[in-house]
């Protein structure tokens, strides 16, 4: 057996008053020899900002980056796209501009967002060409409902003509979500989730009719609550189970969390949740659940140095989510103003940052997951992480060291062992690449470069087994891809 030793000679980020502390070794294992059932899935649902609204060249950078999306969610402001007053439709409205400037009796909402001059077909349309399907979340005039300003009717006369026509001019429209953060009193603040399936009944009927007169090959899907936490979903699940309508339709259950990084492997039991409510209100549990906002680094989001954090956070809830066959995350958020700089992928120069280059490092991975057992996670799932893959061609080892304390590093030693046939007794090209408060990471004065960086390269033969070495920060994330070098048996 050879040893291969990897060492990531960075700086500690620890706390302003914590002494920075001896790594702790942590013992890693890989069998390449268990190979595990089921797809992988670790990215392709994505989140786009109303708030800040992104320059239409995001989208195009986001696939050249990571690939084309599944699935991207975006918005429409139903006050800004009609007027109460005259009946107007702005179907191309300028996103974020105050059309009610000294109007008295339009409810205002707390998030009002920034206008930067960008029209509503430049934004759906970016978002439509480099997308595979579009989710779209509609809101507002909810409180106008609620004080009899205007009728529901109305509301989902509103709602089904703008469904109507962004569904002519983008196909690819495929999810409907009804409503934002619901119960928020900086969003579409209904006060209490018993005044939320008037709406959502309304956008069902408005959905089907579309569907009907449209006639489209790929027909709309409706669903909600975008909520808060699994409870808001399982409401709308029991609501709808109530409704006596036959023609009432739920095609996705979802909500939104920024509350998991105390526990991060929770994560993986959010779809029995939910499952374990449909089936007590006699659904079916094959129902689509999207965590259509979710984020770790809700606490510190002004701050650019725990978007590390949320690197390392995030790569743990993907992680924890993979064996969940129906739920898909959207994590918060691709772009954003500096007021969220620790949530983004790309920051207001687009640049991309420590979290767009952890979604690097997963789009990395290779099809196959085989066995990875670290012996440095506690129960709830902090510490460091381990996820391997592997192809005909080569094998991925990650590694993520979420540290909650901000003080523990850790002397990581990963035994890979059962190497497939194919790649024994061969060259094998080894690349490394790792985040942390000094690579990969715009945003540290004096170090790093914004995107994923590549530390390490070089070749090495080995046997059944490879040792690999690493000393990782707090929140510091390292992968190695081991690939057959081309033109050796």
């Amino acid at each position: 057996m050879q040893r291969l030793a990897l060492f990531c000679l960075a700086a500690l980020c620890v706390p302003e008053h914590a002494a920075a502390a001896a790594p702790v070794k942590v013992e890693v294992t890989v069998d390449c020899g268990r190979v595990l059932d089921g797809d992988l899935e670790l990215w392709g649902c994505v989140n786009v900002s109303r708030r800040a609204p992104p320059p239409p060249e995001l989208c195009a950078i986001i696939e050249k980056e990571f690939g084309q999306p599944k699935v991207t969610r975006c918005w429409l402001m139903l006050d800004e796209m009609w007027d109460y007053r005259s009946g107007q439709y702005r179907f191309d409205y300028e996103i974020n501009r105050d059309y009610y400037e000294g109007d008295p009796n339009k409810k205002r909402y707390g998030v009002a967002g920034v206008a930067t001059g960008l029209h509503y077909y430049d934004y759906i349309d970016a978002v439509s060409r480099h997308s595979d399907t579009v989710l779209l979340n509609i809101r507002r005039y909810e409180q106008e409902v609620l004080s009899g300003m205007l009728t529901v009717a109305t509301w989902k006369e509103v709602f089904k003509s703008a469904l109507a026509h962004y569904k002519a001019r983008c196909p690819n429209l495929r999810y409907v979500e009804v409503l934002n953060e619901p119960t928020a009193k900086n969003q579409s603040n209904i006060g209490s989730m018993k005044e939320y399936y008037r709406f959502y009944r309304s956008a069902y009927e408005a959905v089907k009719e579309v569907n009907q007169e449209l006639k489209p090959e790929l027909p709309l899907l409706v669903g909600g609550t975008s909520g808060f936490r699994t409870a808001q979903a399982i409401h709308l699940a029991k609501a709808f189970a109530r409704d006596p309508n036959p023609a009432k339709r739920l095609d996705f259950l979802s909500f939104h969390h920024y509350w998991a990084e105390d526990r991060p492997c929770q994560v993986g039991e959010w779809e029995k949740e939910v499952d374990d409510a449909l089936a007590a209100a006699d659904l079916s549990t094959d129902l689509p659940i999207f965590v259509t906002e979710i984020g770790y680094a809700n606490r510190w989001m002004t701050r650019p140095d725990r978007n590390l954090w949320q690197a390392c956070g995030m790569t743990a809830f993907q992680f924890y989510a993979r064996r969940s066959p129906d739920l898909r995350l959207f994590p918060w958020v691709q772009y954003h103003s500096k007021q969220q700089i620790a949530f983004v992928q790309f920051d207001t120069d687009l640049r991309m940052t420590p979290y767009g280059a952890a979604v690097r490092m997963l789009r990395l991975h290779r099809r196959r997951e085989v066995a990875a057992v670290s012996r440095g996670l506690d129960p709830n799932g902090n510490g460091l992480g381990v996820l391997a893959t592997m192809d005909e061609n080569g094998l991925v080892v990650h590694l993520w060291n979420l540290q909650p304390d901000g003080t523990t590093s850790v002397a990581a030693e990963v035994t890979v062992a059962n190497l497939p046939p194919a790649l024994r007794q061969r060259p094998l090209a080894m690349r490394r690449y790792l985040i942390d408060s000094t690579h990969g990471n715009g945003f540290a004065e004096g170090h790093g470069a914004p995107g994923l960086e590549q530390v390490e390269t070089g070749n090495l033969t080995v046997g059944d087994t490879v040792t690999l070495t690493a000393n990782l920060e707090p929140m510091a994330l390292c992968l190695w891809q081991l690939d057959g070098v081309p033109g050796d048996p």
